[in-house]
């Protein structure tokens, strides 16, 4: 959600070009520059952002690290000031927080799914940002989350109420819905799920949800996009449950599959999505594309794009970089979209043009000489931008797996914008 002094809008994502594939070591900043970065310990397997007041929490990609608060308040200067505690052998990998109400949500799913380690979120009170305060949690047992949507109820005869629509990955019901506004008692509301109408397991990825919550846009993994209407969810009465707006021989089904994202951008009129395609032999790796949704019965792919690695041409010099150089996490403000392309950094494209998305920036960080722990089903390429990016006071905060945080200034095309946007998000309202 993005918040223009009293203007609030709903938006969505996408990529752009990248940096000379004959950089050993990739420092790249054009349309950005850097207000100040932390390595997080260089502890590596970094994951998730969330932001509240002047703290910021940092999940992680392994099951045995914490996750880390930092101070914010003065953005030359992150520090590192404590640290919540892991689940062993689960990872806290994505994480969400709400200053309006006081909550922090971290997600815990199993990294191997025969073990006893929880899946799970832990509800914290963060009405003293420095201290969070757990107060609840819910508990899906055997089944594991993989991403979650926070909704906020604009209503203000609902102040306070809030929902997290869990994405579950292989599991049956592959929504869950979570009243999340009493956070010492939340309860699920809601479920549905694809994998009914197909026959087998679905495993939905992530999603988005629109502002006034009356619709929600799905990224399965292996299904493609769908949309549904949550009509009941956003009026909390009457019957809950999600019903399908696009029926499953107009689910959106893009080459390669791996659909990652799928976030809703100005006026309803149509999404970006993301494909999460990496790995040996997998080039040209996972771009954007963009689908009208005007009609939800009928989504249609307006266009794709993609960085210069993912251009198929290019797959036998790009494979001897041996990075994952994939589409992720994405964010959309107006007519500009900051998307985290795993080692193709940080990257800004200009989306006046939904048929004919246009490059405005890209950002990599200069890779740490070593650390803790790395994750190299990536690849050996040192840059792993993957955090959904954050907008505060018109700086843009963004995670390295590997390097870190990162506080950006974007001086590219329409960079006012930017700098007159008090808060923007991707993943929650």
């Amino acid at each position: 959600m993005i918040c223009r002094r009293a203007l609030c809008w709903l938006i969505v994502v996408l990529a752009f070009a990248a940096p000379s594939v004959a950089e050993a070591q990739p420092r790249t900043a054009i349309g950005f520059e850097v207000v100040a970065t932390h390595d997080l310990g260089a502890r590596g397997m970094n994951a998730g952002l969330a932001i509240a007041d002047a703290c910021g929490y940092v999940g992680s990609r392994s099951g045995t690290q914490d996750v880390l608060i930092l101070d914010l308040s003065d953005p030359r200067r992150p520090r590192t000031i404590g640290s919540l505690p892991h689940a062993p052998g689960s990872t806290p990998r994505e994480v969400r927080a709400s200053a309006e109400l006081n909550l922090l949500i971290v997600m815990h799913y199993r990294l191997d799914p025969f073990s006893g380690a929880p899946n799970r979120l832990d509800l914290y009170d963060i009405s003293d940002c420095r201290r969070p305060e757990l107060r609840g949690r819910f508990d899906f047992g055997n089944a594991q989350p993989h991403e979650f949507f926070l909704w906020r109820d604009p209503s203000s005869r609902r102040q306070g109420r809030a929902l997290a629509y869990v994405a579950m990955w292989g599991h049956t019901p592959n929504l869950r819905v979570i009243d999340v506004s009493d956070p010492t008692a939340p309860v699920e509301v809601a479920s549905w799920d694809a994998g009914a109408i197909v026959g087998w397991p679905s495993r939905l990825h992530s999603l988005t949800v629109s502002r006034n919550g009356r619709r929600a846009y799905l990224a399965d993994w292996d299904l493609g996009l769908m949309v549904l209407d949550t009509s009941g969810l956003a009026r909390g009465r009457g019957d809950l449950t999600p019903q399908l707006l696009t029926p499953p021989e107009a689910w959106v089904q893009l080459p390669g599959g791996r659909l990652h994202s799928a976030v809703i951008a100005p006026g309803d009129e149509f999404v970006v999505t993301t494909q999460e395609i990496y790995g040996p032999g997998a080039c040209p790796y996972g771009g954007v594309h963009i689908v009208s949704v005007e009609d939800p019965a009928s989504p249609r792919v307006l266009s794709r794009f993609g960085i210069p690695e993912n251009d198929p041409a290019a797959c036998g010099t790009t494979a001897t970089l041996d990075g994952a150089f994939t589409a992720h996490n994405p964010l959309v403000i107006g007519d500009l979209a900051f998307v985290s392309w795993y080692a193709g950094g940080l990257r800004a494209i200009d989306l006046r043009d939904p048929e004919n998305p246009v490059a405005a920036g890209a950002f990599q960080p200069t890779p740490l000489a070593s650390v803790a722990a790395d994750d190299f089903t990536l690849g050996s390429y040192p840059v792993r931008m993957w955090s959904s990016p954050i907008i505060r006071d018109g700086l843009i905060y963004v995670v390295d797996i590997r390097n870190g945080l990162a506080i950006l200034r974007y001086t590219g095309p329409r960079a006012s914008r930017v700098a007159d946007i008090e808060w923007a998000e991707g993943n929650a309202t």
